[in-house]
């Protein structure tokens, strides 16, 4: 339902910035830059949607990027654009690794902390049901091989993470898998059969979909979590 009101709200929005481009054209609003109050409406949105998910590079990237457009009229400080989105990505790190316990038990406070932990380059076998694997500057692979897959923490910042569903199986009829992608790449191999839901946000990045999709089994794999400069791929094998 929230979704459903999300994409009413842009709706209005575009239609509105549709009006309000064709009034111009006679003479309304001749000094308003309807341009700039749509990235103002948009980063604002970002920074709300990153606050509420506790996603801190929702909430600083947004703000670094509203200060760049409006770099000119604030005037105040004496900080060039470009140094204040470095401090915005210095600042995401910082603190997404301070409240990161906070922002799991966000997630998982339904459903259980992960109870086995894989982090660094390479490749690994991962078994248990409940999976937390972590990637930075590098690239990783895990194969997750469980008899009672029920949920997967997956973190990648500035590297490459895949990760393979294809051996898992679930039990209990559904599956979680919270993805949390910073400036990398984070792969997911899930099998075709799978009903997948996918609840992915994606801020200054991509989501897209691979191979042929059946979503003939009972099984259904709900893959929440977001993107960040950053690209997450669901390919189905």
């Amino acid at each position: 339902m929230r979704e459903s009101y999300g994409r009413i709200f842009w709706g209005i929005i575009f239609i509105l910035a549709a009006v309000g481009l064709v009034a111009s054209q006679f003479g309304v609003f001749p000094d308003v830059n309807l341009f700039g109050i749509m990235l103002t409406i948009f980063f604002g949105w970002m920074v709300f949607e990153g606050i509420r998910k506790l996603n801190f590079w929702g909430i600083f990237m947004p703000l670094a990027c509203l200060y760049m457009i409006y770099h000119d009229e604030i005037g105040i400080f004496e900080i060039s654009p470009w140094t204040m989105f470095g401090v915005a990505v210095l600042c995401s790190i910082g603190f997404s690794m301070i409240f990161q316990n906070a922002h799991r038990r966000r997630i998982y406070g339904e459903i259980g902390e992960t109870t086995y932990a894989f982090s660094g380059n390479g490749s690994e076998q991962c078994h248990g049901e409940q999976i937390r694997c972590e990637n930075t500057f590098g690239s990783a692979i895990r194969y997750i091989n469980s008899d009672n897959f029920k949920n997967a923490q997956l973190e990648n910042t500035f590297g490459a993470l895949s990760v393979y569903f294809d051996n898992a199986i679930v039990q209990g009829g559904s599956a979680f898998v919270n993805v949390e992608n910073h400036f990398g790449t984070t792969s997911l191999y899930v099998p075709k059969e799978w009903q997948v839901q996918n609840n992915l946000d994606r801020a200054f990045g991509s989501v897209s979909e691979k191979g042929r999709y059946e979503g003939s089994s009972n099984t259904l794999l709900y893959i929440n979590g977001s993107t960040n400069f950053g690209t997450i791929v669901i390919v189905y094998v």
